[in-house]
């Protein structure tokens, strides 16, 4: 089934904010996929690649937290924590399969303040309802439900397509991003 929403002008971004927000909320992301950190993990669960988004981002300069930071690997692994504890991660690690937390918030080591990526994502999407998404992108709170429950309804046979309007305003850089996510 295909959708075609009439987004309001410059209010693609609120549309894919207010879908992640639900998406969220209900939890209906493939949260074993968005688990795995590297290379190995994505392979132990059968699956065609692996994401960056239990990845620790250190808060204070935005950027993917290095295991050197902390003491417990170098400078081309970055960290995540499973079941609460940090680990290093090389992203193309053929071993051991490493499968991180999602809503991680934390001080670490060298009072380095963390967030994995999927956090800070779920932090900007839960920065506003979904009746602000509606108005800043005048579509009915309703429809972004069903919209985000029929996308989310089909596993990763799901697809999102996007072309010029998105991005061709001041943000466009930013709603891509979203769309992506």
């Amino acid at each position: 089934k295909g959708w075609w929403i009439p987004i309001r002008p410059g209010g693609d971004l609120a549309l894919a904010m207010g879908m992640i927000r639900w998406i969220v909320e209900h939890r209906r992301y493939d949260e074993a996929f968005l688990r795995n950190a590297n290379q190995a993990a994505a392979v132990a669960g059968t699956e065609k690649s692996w994401t960056s988004v239990s990845w620790l981002v250190d808060v204070s300069t935005g950027k993917f937290l290095r295991a050197a930071a902390i003491g417990i690997g170098d400078e081309n692994e970055f960290v995540i924590l499973r079941d609460g504890h940090p680990m290093a991660v090389n992203p193309d690690g053929k071993v051991p399969p490493i499968v991180g937390d999602l809503d991680v918030s934390t001080t670490l080591k060298n009072n380095i303040v963390a967030k994995s990526a999927f956090r800070l994502l779920k932090d900007a999407a839960f920065e506003h309802d979904l009746a602000f998404y509606s108005d800043e992108s005048g579509i009915p709170t309703a429809e972004i439900e069903a919209l985000a429950r029929e996308f989310t309804g089909h596993g990763k046979k799901s697809a999102i397509d996007f072309y010029r309007g998105p991005i061709k305003v001041t943000y466009g850089y930013y709603a891509a991003q979203a769309i992506i996510a």
